[in-house]
C-alpha cells in the first residue's frame, strides 16, 4: 500500500477512516480523527496521508482499560481539502468536510519557529511585535512585502513562505554508534530491499522463491538479496535431499530469467563457497557480475582490532599492531572470536574476576583459534576464478 497508486491509497483511507475514524467539531473548527492501538499502523497511516500532502499529527491516549492508543488527527482547511477525495463512505460526514472547507477563511494552517533571521525581519517590518516563539506564515509574508519586495535581502525566507514546507517538533536526537567494516548496499529513497529467504529446510521451497520475487516486483524498484546462496542453490544432483535442491534451483533460474521483464528488480547474492553454487546461476544474463572481497590485510586487521577492543578492558602493554601481524588469513569474525576467547581465558585465570586482557591471554587464544580463510579455501577461490575466467574483468579485490 505504501507504494500503491494514489487512487488505491484514497480507497484504503476511505475504508479505514469510515470504520475507525470520525469527524467532529463545534461549527468553527473541525477535526478528522482515527484511533489505533498499533504504533506501526499509526506510522503507516501518517506516511500515507503525507504522500497525499496531508500533514497529520499523532498523539498518545491512555484508555480506561490501561492500553495506549494512537490518535491520528487532521486539522486545517488545506488538509481537509486534500483529504476530501478520500473522505468517508457515508454522505453525512462528507458533507461536514465540504461545509467546513466552504465556510472557513482560506489560509495555510502553518506556523514557523522564530529563528534569529525571522526575528530580524519582524523587527524591521513592524514597530512592535509580540515576543512569541512562533509566527504565522502569512505574517512573515506580510513582513517580506513591506521590506523586501525585490526578494534579494531575504530570498531564503521568500522560498520558505512559498513552499509546501511544514515544521514539526523534534522530541529527541539520538546518535547511532559507528560500526565500521560493514559492507554497505545503498538503496535510494523510494526503493526497497527484499532479503530472502532462509534455509531450504526451514519451511521453504520453490514456493518461497516465488514469494520473494513476487514481493520484489510488487514494491519495485527493489533489490533482492540472498545471503549464503550456496545453501539454497547448490549443485543439482550433488545431494540426497529428495530433489529439493533441484526444485529450488530451477525455480530461482526461472525467476532470474524473468527479471528482464522488469528492469526495476536487481538480484544480489553472497557466498563464501562459490565453488558449491550451481553452474547454471553463473551464466551471463543471470548473475552478470562477480565481485571478490578478499580477507583484510594487515592494516585492515589492525582497524578491526581497534573496533572490537573499543569497549574491552585490555592491558596497555598489548600491541594491537603485533596482533594484526600474527593474524594473517583472519576474517573480521575470526578477530572478534579471538578477542572473545582471550577475554574468557583471562576470566578463567582469575577465577571469573574482571581483569585487563594481557598479551599472554591473546597468545593463548591464538593457539586455540585458527583462521577460517585457510590455504585450502584460497585454492578453491583460485580454481573458481580460473574456471570462470570470462568474469575476470568483473572481479574486484
Amino acid at each position: 500500500m505504501l507504494v500503491s497508486p494514489n487512487a488505491l491509497v484514497y480507497a484504503f483511507l476511505r475504508g479505514y477512516f469510515t470504520g475507525d475514524g470520525n469527524i467532529r467539531g463545534n461549527g468553527r473548527s473541525y477535526m478528522i480523527e482515527a484511533t489505533t492501538v498499533s504504533e506501526q499502523l499509526a506510522n503507516d497511516l501518517l506516511f500515507l496521508l503525507l504522500k497525499l500532502g496531508i500533514v497529520a499529527s499523532c498523539n498518545l491516549k491512555k484508555e480506561w482499560s490501561g492500553s495506549i492508543s494512537h490518535r491520528i488527527q487532521i486539522f486545517g482547511a488545506e488538509n481537509f481539502k486534500r483529504f476530501a477525495p478520500a473522505g468517508f463512505i457515508d454522505k453525512k460526514r462528507n458533507l461536514m468536510i465540504q461545509e467546513y472547507i466552504n465556510n472557513v477563511a482560506w489560509a495555510r494552517s502553518n506556523v514557523f519557529q522564530i529563528s534569529p533571521k525571522i526575528e530580524s525581519l519582524l523587527n524591521e517590518a513592524f514597530v512592535s511585535y509580540p515576543q512569541n516563539k512562533t509566527v504565522g506564515k502569512n505574517k512573515v509574508r506580510e513582513a517580506l512585502c513591506l521590506v523586501d519586495l525585490n526578494r534579494q535581502k531575504y530570498s531564503d525566507l521568500w522560498k520558505l513562505v512559498e513552499a509546501d514546507i511544514f515544521w514539526d517538533v523534534v522530541k529527541k536526537i539520538e546518535g547511532l554508534p559507528y560500526d565500521g567494516f560493514v559492507y554497505d548496499v545503498s538503496v535510494e529513497p523510494g526503493q526497497n530491499f527484499v532479503a530472502g529467504f532462509g534455509g531450504i529446510f526451514a519451511h521453504n521451497s520453490e514456493k518461497g522463491i516465488r514469494k520473494v520475487f513476487r514481493r520484489a516486483r510488487q514494491v519495485a524498484p527493489s533489490i533482492v538479496f540472498f545471503d549464503e546462496i550456496d545453501s539454497i542453490a547448490g549443485r543439482r544432483g550433488a545431494g540426497s535431499d529428495s530433489h529439493v535442491t533441484e526444485r529450488v534451483v530451477n525455480q530461482l533460474l526461472t525467476e532470474l530469467d524473468g527479471i528482464e521483464q522488469n528492469r526495476n528488480v536487481v538480484f544480489m547474492a553472497a557466498t563464501n563457497r562459490p565453488d558449491l553454487m550451481d553452474p547454471g546461476l553463473l551464466r551471463p544474463g543471470r548473475i552478470d557480475k562477480l565481485i571478490k572481497i578478499d580477507a583484510p590485510d594487515e592494516k585492515g586487521r589492525l582497524l578491526i582490532f581497534k573496533v572490537h577492543t573499543k569497549n574491552v578492558n585490555i592491558a596497555k602493554s598489548v600491541s594491537l599492531g603485533l596482533l594484526a601481524k600474527k593474524t594473517a588469513g583472519f576474517s573480521g569474525a575470526d578477530i572478534e572470536g579471538l578477542i572473545r576467547e582471550a577475554a574468557l581465558i583471562a576470566l578463567k585465570e582469575n577465577k571469573m574476576k574482571p581483569v585487563p586482557i594481557e598479551s599472554k591471554h591473546f597468545e593463548a587464544a591464538l593457539a586455540k583459534t585458527k583462521p577460517s580463510i585457510s590455504q585450502k579455501v584460497e585454492e578453491h577461490y583460485e580454481e573458481f576464478e580460473e574456471h570462470h575466467s570470462e568474469f575476470k574483468p568483473s572481479y574486484v579485490g
